[in-house]
């Protein structure tokens, strides 16, 4: 048996129910929560090695998170539904043993469990190992109420007879759903049994988390949260949105470009999107009847259905794909729901189908089947006011004729009916709740302070992390780091201490060992005033062109060597710059030729000049230079500062929005050419030729208070890095610490490498 970790390691050990429905939100729950943890912190997902297989190897794990497997010691999910009952007992029964197994052979103890709750022995299993475990339910809250309070309910023979009735009457929180709506679950006996059984272990866990977002269940969510006594979370949906960008809608993969390339040939929200679950399905003949009323609809589809696709093919569009409708096995479902040419959803009504439909804002036609799937129903028809049955009983063994397939199809369908343009705006709104349950706090705060939850913060705002929020990786691998400085024995900052005082004195009541702020650190030690006009080998022809021209003169612009603007960005700069009449030194690596040629007809003129390199400090510090145009990174922004020139400020991603904050709000040392870095919006240059004259005005009232700000900025820079200044003290602070550090073994003492 390996040698458990005993370090503070987080370790989240997350079991999911081998069945598609559970696997795939349990993945996507562990790539959210991995994203969120503060390193280093594992994640591990325990599926069967079946499921393994399923979901693409151990290649397949999200950033964070690592597989290991239990035995195939149950049916295989091809054929469970043969025998779902034997399936089922064979998952309460026969996986237990081998995850205590795996615990035992883990290399790190577990901090907490995640499983689905229709694995109740892990109750259990946490209980004898003193861990706490959470419940992880896929479907909704109302369905988990509704089996909770089940003993309120009727017997068997209530339920069936309970036509219209409404669950309220029994269980406090319920709006729309029926006991009838039960009935199609509650003749399912042995399933039925020990669904009872895991919910009821579910309350002996210790949290409760759900696939749903609070806005779409509050009144259930609300009852329950009175009901338990520990903590119930809804964090959904739990759908792969995080993979879904504007940009690869509409991009092919290897995987999915046949049905890709269909719906992109089509209007918008033009197709149907047909897909009845890949489990429980109907009958041969419903599905026949739902093909013809599809055929005569004149509506366009796509179709998944993995084991009749060839027949339904054949049958529909004479095998193969024409301008009406397409079938095929498998494809992209959130893809495909999210892409502009869809415009209705028939579903069986499964809660990640549900999810996904209201997550897209797509109305649907709702064809229940079992289990939770006519209370889902329910709340989509007659709560969310978002779709439409096309069969309300999943009980009845009538076939719904493809005549109602026809009506229906075209009732959601209809853009220009009152009833489809009503269901649009609800689920719309809905698709909007949806997404501000999953986007960040900061990404919405818009205007909100980052100082209402952190000390010492002046101007800057939760919206300016945004962009760099979006970039999953980046923001995990920055977060480590950061953790990880706070184990050094030293922390060295670039600025000066005047220029974030606040900040700095905050880090120092927070963390426990010397922090000193010794910049800027930029390279003044190599400026001169006696070589700043006189050209160098390499920078002879700018310098000659700044020479020639008058005092604050000329803007200096550059926007990186790293992430840039686009080119119809760089273009609109271009033509900004060419409009406002300032001279112009630009620094442009990869696009310098051709702006060149766009701005300056091929050279240098005495309207301003495009390179690929200078010297920026010295150009900045140049009399000739009397604003400058940056991303704001923060070695730029430091330069402008012991510069003294005033900022236009056009932030990319990461730390440049919040830098453009302190320039612009706490320095009153710039404008903002765009202050929204997410934005996709093109500045325009009408805005670029006003906002470049307002700031190389020097008669301007605001250009001159700006300078005046700017100049006491540089000169507060200045002494800081002079002898006795507050950098040169630290710089000396920091000296002494290594010779102590050199000299007192205590310094580096077990303990404090421990810290």
């Amino acid at each position: 048996m390996a040698t458990p970790n005993t370090t503070t390691t987080l370790h989240v050990i997350a079991v999911a129910y081998p069945g598609r429905g559970h696997v795939n939100p349990m993945l996507i729950f562990s790539r959210l929560l991995a994203a969120r943890l503060p390193p280093p912190a594992v994640v591990t997902v325990v599926l069967t090695e079946e499921w393994l297989s399923l979901v693409g190897g151990p290649a397949a794990a999200p950033p964070g998170v690592r597989f290991h497997t239990l035995p195939n010691v149950i049916p295989s999910e091809n054929g469970r539904a043969a025998d779902f009952v034997k399936f089922l007992e064979a998952v309460y029964t026969k996986l237990e043993e081998p995850f205590e197994t795996l615990l035992d052979e883990l290399d790190m103890a577990a901090t907490a469990i995640v499983a689905d709750t229709y694995l109740p022995w892990v109750v259990d299993v946490g209980k004898r190992r003193r861990v706490p475990v959470c419940s992880l339910y896929t479907m909704s809250a109302s369905f988990f109420s509704a089996l909770l309070n089940y003993d309120r309910l009727p017997g068997e023979t209530g339920l069936a007879k309970a036509e219209g009735e409404l669950l309220s009457k029994y269980i406090p929180g319920h709006g729309s759903i029926r006991l009838s709506d039960l009935s199609s679950f509650q003749c399912l006996h042995k399933p039925l049994e020990l669904a009872l059984q895991a919910i009821s272990k579910s309350t002996k866990a210790q949290c409760l988390l759900f696939t749903s977002a609070y806005e779409l269940e509050p009144h259930i969510i609300n009852s329950l949260r009175s009901q338990l006594s520990f903590p119930v979370l809804p964090i959904g949906p739990i759908i792969p949105y995080l993979t879904l960008q504007p940009t690869n809608l509409k991009t092919p993969s290897h995987d999915d470009d046949d049905y890709l390339t269909f719906l992109n040939s089509q209007p918008q929200s033009s197709v149907l999107y047909v897909s009845l679950g890949s489990f429980l399905s109907v009958s041969r003949s419903q599905m026949d009847e739902i093909a013809f009323g599809l055929q005569a609809s004149n509506v366009k589809f796509l179709w998944v259905a993995r084991d009749e696709s060839s027949r339904l093919r054949e049958m529909i569009i004479g095998g193969g794909s024409d301008n009406k409708g397409m079938v095929v096995t498998w494809c992209d479902q959130l893809k495909v729901l999210c892409h502009p040419s869809i415009g209705g959803f028939l579903t069986h009504c499964g809660w990640n189908s549900t999810m996904e439909g209201i997550f897209a804002g797509v109305p649907m036609l709702i064809f229940p089947i079992v289990v939770d799937q006519p209370p889902n129903g329910r709340l989509v028809v007659d709560e969310w006011e978002a779709g439409v049955w096309l069969r309300e009983d999943a009980k009845s063994v009538e076939l719904v004729g493809r005549n109602k397939v026809v009506e229906l199809v075209k009732r959601v369908m209809d853009l220009e009916g009152d009833e489809s343009r009503e269901m649009r705006k609800r689920v719309v709104m809905l698709r909007e709740a949806c997404r501000s349950a999953v986007e960040e706090e900061f990404a919405k705060a818009e205007g909100e302070l980052l100082s209402k939850y952190i000390p010492g913060h002046g101007s800057i705002r939760l919206s300016d992390l945004s962009s760099f929020q979006c970039r999953h990786k980046p923001l995990e691998l920055a977060l480590q780091a950061i953790s990880k400085s706070t184990k050094a024995q030293c922390l060295l900052f670039t600025c000066a201490y005047e220029l974030e005082p606040h900040i700095i004195n905050s880090l120092r009541s927070q963390l426990s060992f010397p922090i000193l702020p010794i910049g800027p650190i930029i390279p003044y030690l190599t400026l001169q005033p006696t070589n700043l006009k006189t050209p160098s080998h390499d920078d002879d022809d700018y310098l000659t062109f700044l020479n020639s021209q008058p005092q604050s003169s000329v803007l200096y612009v550059s926007l990186g060597s790293f992430l840039s603007v686009s080119r119809s960005q760089m273009d609109e700069i271009a033509f900004g710059l060419q409009a406002s009449n300032v001279k112009f030194l630009w620094v442009a690596r990869d696009e310098s030729s051709r702006l060149r040629e766009m701005i300056v007809g091929g050279g240098s003129d005495n309207k301003g000049m495009v390179v690929t390199w200078c010297d920026q400090l010295k150009v900045l510090c140049h009399p000739s230079v009397g604003g400058f145009l940056t991303h704001c990174g923060w070695n730029s922004t430091m330069e402008g500062i012991f510069a003294g020139v005033p900022m236009l400020i056009f932030p990319i991603v990461f730390d440049q929005p919040p830098n453009g904050r302190l320039v612009i709000d706490e320095w009153e040392a710039g404008v903002w050419l765009r202050e929204d870095a997410q934005s996709v919006e093109v500045v325009g240059w009408k805005k670029v030729a006003e906002l470049v004259n307002r700031v190389m005005d020097l008669e301007g009232d605001e250009s001159r208070e700006k300078r005046k700000r700017v100049v006491m900025l540089r000169e507060t820079c200045r002494s800081a890095v002079e002898e006795g200044g507050s950098s040169s003290v630290n710089l000396n602070d920091f000296v002494e610490f290594l010779i102590h550090a050199k000299e007192d073994t205590a310094i580096l003492s077990e303990n404090l490498f421990e810290r």
